[in-house]
């Protein structure tokens, strides 16, 4: 360090670890970001993966993944046809509609 600058100087420069908090899941925001990582956890998709099927950038993506930004409804709709499920599904409580799709629960499946 140069004599005559602040330690507080330096240290106001360095990175900073970013800290996470998941989207709520009580909202419609974080219910749709989780049910949507989900399944895309379940059919072994990346979010740069699923960003690229939907034709969108891996950053907005990740930004809706985490529900720091809301879902568009065009967006809900590509999401939802790459998962192989509805736009309602995304919007439902994974519980109301899981035991549907899987009639044929494998020792893998939550």
């Amino acid at each position: 360090m140069s004599a005559g600058y602040p330690l507080s100087l330096y240290l106001d420069c360095m990175p900073r670890p970013r800290t996470f908090v998941p989207a709520d899941e009580s909202t419609m925001p974080g219910l749709v970001a989780s049910n949507i990582r989900a399944l895309a956890s379940r059919r072994g998709l990346s979010q740069v993966q699923l960003a690229k099927a939907m034709g969108m950038s891996a950053r907005t993506l990740a930004d809706r993944w985490w529900g720091k930004t809301q879902w568009q409804l065009e967006d809900l709709d590509a999401a939802a046809a790459v998962l192989g499920v509805t736009p309602w599904d995304l919007c439902t409580p994974d519980d109301l509609w899981r035991a549907r799709r899987d009639s044929n629960p494998q020792p893998a499946d939550p």
